[in-house]
């Protein structure tokens, strides 16, 4: 055991020494976070200039054909990443802040936040924050929100907001606006079994991916979690996405939980990580993300742009469906942009964010909790193309991988078609707003 924790502790000394460089713009994002459009292209920093952490090792990454092969990394917790706050005056929003509409699907937003904010699984996320992000003053912003939403007033809806929270605007460190994204839960063709028309597999996690959170031999270790296999006595990375397609489906013990009509479909459901599956008799199950294969995610949107077979104007999750559909031999190419392979598991319900909590259409979002604590509630300043109203009330109800700093927000659309093609064209700027309880005296 001793043997296997110090090469895990190799591992993650490793790893701390990758500079992953996320770009600004995606379009549709995995549930559990992939971005579709802009996902990291990995390079290796030489050991000396990594431990020298007065430099800025992250660099743009040449275009992705140029880049070294990506080493696989776990799903870890990063450290705190760098961004800006200031106090807003209530002159700045009241001119745009109108009450909310469904109050009830808001309240029950705001109670699976509580959920989040106070469930010990997630204390990770609050240790070392700053106080301005405490577990305690969180929580107590959720409660005096509910608390508003439950007693009718003749306040104006924006003064009671300012009476009662300080609202603060996040931004980067140069006061970068929001990238606004979407993602949806796809309701998907699918089989138990395979024939003509069924013939691509989604996995649940294979027999010999092993999981390991450093955490569990040492308190002192960040909450990192490593995904990998063993060979030697030793935790080696495991296959990649093109790996595993051509192993897993030859193996007679690799589990598959049903089989897809097209490639379209299976991108389509690692990108968002849950789905509905519509079997045959037209009976209909939850599928839920469950693991990865520990490699970071890479961009077959981009990958397409890049070579000139789409164009950036014109990507839209739609448009690559379209492509895929005249040129599937290509789109079958694309994936080798991308190693990361995600596996799956029967659930009751969904969609279920990273949290353990259900996502709710226009309330729920996607954002980095090294930036934005678990459960807290804001103000999303964008425009959506179906809603006159600019300011929207949204919950840190889940985190992708490709979800990374101050300036990045995914929201979660909905299930089905509409919220599909919502979710697939929007690639909006924004501005976010915390709320946070006033300190009592």
């Amino acid at each position: 055991m001793k043997q296997l924790a110090r090469h895990i502790l190799a591992i993650s000394k490793k790893t701390a020494l990758l500079g992953v460089v996320i770009g600004s713009y995606s379009s549709v994002v995995l549930l559990s976070g992939c971005n579709f459009f802009q996902g990291p292209c990995l390079k290796p920093v030489p050991p000396k200039q990594a431990i020298d952490n007065s430099q800025n090792n992250c660099m743009p990454c040449p275009p992705c054909p140029a880049c070294p092969e990506p080493s696989a990394l776990g799903d870890k917790l990063p450290l705190a990443k760098p961004f800006s706050t200031r106090i807003v005056g209530r002159a700045e929003l009241c001119g745009f802040l109108e009450p909310p509409e469904d109050i009830e699907a808001i309240k029950k937003a705001a109670r699976l936040s509580l959920n989040i904010i106070n469930s010990p699984d997630n204390n990770q996320y609050f240790q070392g924050e700053k106080q301005l992000f405490s577990k305690e003053r969180l929580s107590d912003t959720i409660n005096v929100f509910l608390n508003i939403l439950d007693t009718p007033s003749a306040t104006p809806f924006c003064d009671t907001v300012f009476d009662n929270f300080d609202v603060l605007e996040i931004s980067g460190q140069n006061g970068q606006d929001m990238l606004v994204t979407g993602y949806f839960q796809p309701v998907i063709e699918a089989s138990l079994t395979r024939d003509e028309t069924f013939k691509h597999p989604i996995f649940s996690p294979p027999q010999d991916l092993v999981k390991v959170n450093l955490k569990d031999f040492d308190q002192s270790l960040p909450s990192v979690t490593l995904f990998g296999r063993l060979k030697d006595n030793s935790i080696v990375p495991y296959s990649t996405r093109q790996e595993i397609e051509k192993r897993l489906p030859t193996e007679e013990n690799a589990s598959i939980l049903a089989w897809l009509k097209s490639p379209v479909d299976s991108l389509t459901l690692h990108i968002q990580g849950s789905g509905i599956l519509r079997l045959p008799d037209r009976s209909q199950r939850f599928v839920h993300y469950s693991a990865n294969n520990g490699w970071p995610y890479g961009s077959v949107g981009k990958w397409l742009i890049d070579r000139g077979y789409i164009q950036k104007n014109k990507a839209s999750w739609q448009d690559i469906e379209v492509f895929a559909q005249k040129q599937p031999e290509i789109f079958q190419g694309s994936f080798q942009a991308n190693p990361r392979y995600i596996f799956f598991e029967w659930a009751e319900k969904g969609p279920i964010g990273a949290y353990g909590e259900l996502l709710h259409d226009r309330l729920s979002a996607a954002l980095d909790p090294a930036v934005y604590p678990p459960g807290a509630i804001f103000f999303l300043k964008t425009s959506l193309p179906d809603e006159a109203r600019q300011i929207h009330t949204v919950f840190n109800h889940d985190k992708g991988a490709a979800i990374q700093g101050s300036t990045r927000i995914d929201l979660y659309t909905g299930t089905g078609m509409e919220a599909g093609e919502l979710a697939g064209k929007l690639k909006n700027k924004g501005k976010i707003f915390a709320l946070l309880a006033k300190k009592r005296i």
